[in-house]
């Protein structure tokens, strides 16, 4: 699995959110926040593992496979 996680933030957090274009309005739904220092331990409880990580400016794009 792909993902992106939050290069700046710390931990996990959560809110919701919802799309908004200029034709529609969507449902909320809940939205996290996951910090690179806390992605190998989420990865773990789900089954996967941390196979890499890398910084791209501001973005962080990490890898994971199932453990």
């Amino acid at each position: 699995m792909v993902a992106e996680v939050d290069s700046l933030a710390t931990g996990i957090s959560s809110e919701y959110r919802r799309w908004e274009t200029s034709h529609s309005v969507g449902s909320w739904f809940p939205w996290a926040h996951v910090g690179t220092d806390a992605i190998a331990s989420l990865a773990v409880s789900a089954g996967y593992l941390l196979a890499s990580a890398v910084q791209v400016r501001d973005r962080c794009i990490v890898a994971l496979q199932v453990a």
